[in-house]
């Protein structure tokens, strides 16, 4: 069973384990109704998002409450805001670290998406 990560800190250290292919993402799991966030390691396939189940990230929690101020900033194209988070929100109902391979996209998720 994958372990749950409730503060920020447990966070940033899952996702520095592997910082070039490990993300949280939105993910359904097994026997639930609603998808979840949780810490992944992604395949090469974006179309299959989720390879290896790393962690659930509670809700509420510290480490879901940093997930939306991260969300909240990309959305609104708050490129300052970004700069001082520890995350970046590349593509929908995802985040990085600074160094993933996406994480220099997140600045741009606004525009990308027409809402900015």
């Amino acid at each position: 069973m994958a372990r749950t990560i409730t503060t920020e800190a447990e966070l940033l250290a899952a996702l520095k384990e592997r910082p070039d292919c490990r993300a949280v993402t939105h993910v359904f799991p097994p026997g639930g109704d609603d998808y979840r966030p949780a810490v992944v390691d992604l395949s090469d396939n974006r179309a299959d998002l989720a390879s290896v189940l790393v962690a659930w990230i509670d809700l509420p929690s510290a480490a879901a409450t940093l997930l939306e101020a991260v969300q909240g900033a990309a959305v609104r194209g708050d490129s300052a805001a970004l700069r001082d988070l520890p995350l970046r929100y590349p593509y929908g109902f995802t985040w990085v670290l600074p160094e993933h391979p996406d994480g220099a996209h997140s600045a741009v998720w606004s525009q990308r998406a027409g809402t900015g």
